[in-house]
């Protein structure tokens, strides 16, 4: 005798089925070619409807399309030194995609990429590394709030050594500092609101030929905003590879 479904187990079943059969695909390039670098300039461009990675290891490649920073991707070998240049195309529509947008899609469709040619599979993790911790300095912060984080306004000019805004939330100081950093930098001012900020200090490797006057930036975070930088262990989130082969020509 047949015996037929009923109720709350047909029910799910049906949900389950629907939402599997309803279940987009990951985004994807239109085409895209991955090859052995050949001697050349490093890093990601992006013009019009295509994306050039050039002679970026598989790590790296993992760094741009999951957004992370080097220390967290643990990968050894190969996937740290051999060198590739990925070259990718998007359709007419997603080219004329708003910058950020079309920018995001790329990384989300890089992922793909990578599990396709390389047939990666990674995992997501917590490890304890060295981090530095922005703190208030002991005779007080000189940051003066101007009031609750409205979200959209800020006005930033960032360049080398140099940081000026308005209306600029701690998280994204903190997001332009960390990019100067071999560690994560983490957030423990306290500090939640806007305020207007202006930051000069010497970079790392300056230019030899530029007389530098500017203090380090430790010293220029103390001096001018009476924030401190303290060394600290935190548990930080990681990108662990479990398997990944060498991508053949295509």
């Amino acid at each position: 005798m047949k015996r037929v479904l009923q109720g709350p187990v047909f029910s799910f079943l049906a949900a389950w089925v629907s939402f599997a059969q309803s279940a987009p695909p990951p985004p994807e390039f239109q085409v895209a070619s991955v090859k052995p670098a050949v001697p050349g300039p490093q890093g990601v461009w992006v013009t019009g409807d295509r994306i050039r990675m050039l002679n970026m290891s598989l790590k790296q490649l993992i760094e741009f399309a999951y957004d992370v920073k080097g220390y967290q991707v643990s990968a050894t070998g190969w996937i740290e030194y051999d060198k590739y240049d990925a070259i990718a195309k998007v359709s007419e529509d997603e080219a004329k995609l708003p910058w950020e947008k079309k920018f995001a899609l790329m990384r989300l469709m890089t992922r793909t990429l990578l599990a396709d040619r390389f047939k990666l599979v990674l995992h997501r993790g917590s490890k304890e590394l060295p981090v530095y911790a922005l703190v208030v300095a002991k005779n007080g912060s000189k940051i003066r709030e101007l009031g609750p984080n409205p979200g959209d306004n800020v006005k930033v000019d960032s360049r080398r050594g140099h940081l000026s805004a308005q209306q600029m939330p701690m998280s994204q100081l903190v997001e332009i500092l960390g990019s100067q950093m071999d560690r994560p930098l983490l957030d423990m001012t306290g500090i939640q609101g806007i305020f207007d900020v202006t930051l000069d200090w010497s970079p790392e490797n300056p230019d030899p030929s530029v007389a530098e006057t500017k203090p380090p930036l430790e010293l220029a975070l103390q001096d001018q905003l009476g924030l401190n930088l303290e060394s600290r262990k935190s548990p930080i989130e990681v990108l662990v590879v479990d398997h990944a082969d060498k991508a053949s020509e295509n």
